[in-house]
């Protein structure tokens, strides 16, 4: 019981965190955008870069979810800045 309990927590606060990080890049996309960490985003992290750009547009997560699928199957994972 404790494990699951511990394992929900863990799903909610990243769900929390996730939801607060595209916040704060919507709510200061102008200077967001222009750095070199963003440029390199839809590179790294296609999937993340597809949450911002929906959330930017307005799109509720269900209509996204088909372009995300494709993002994640695609492979999202993080290259080491050597390989970019």
């Amino acid at each position: 019981m404790t494990v699951l309990v511990v394992v929900v927590v863990v799903v909610v606060a990243t769900a929390a965190l996730e939801d607060a990080c595209l916040e704060y890049i919507s709510a200061n996309h102008a200077k967001v955008s222009v750095t070199k960490e963003f440029g390199t985003l839809g590179a790294e992290c296609p999937a993340v870069m597809l949450k911002v750009v929906h959330r930017l547009a307005g799109v509720q997560a269900a209509e996204a979810a088909p372009a995300l699928e494709a993002a994640t199957a695609q492979g999202t994972k993080r290259k080491r800045a050597d390989d970019l």
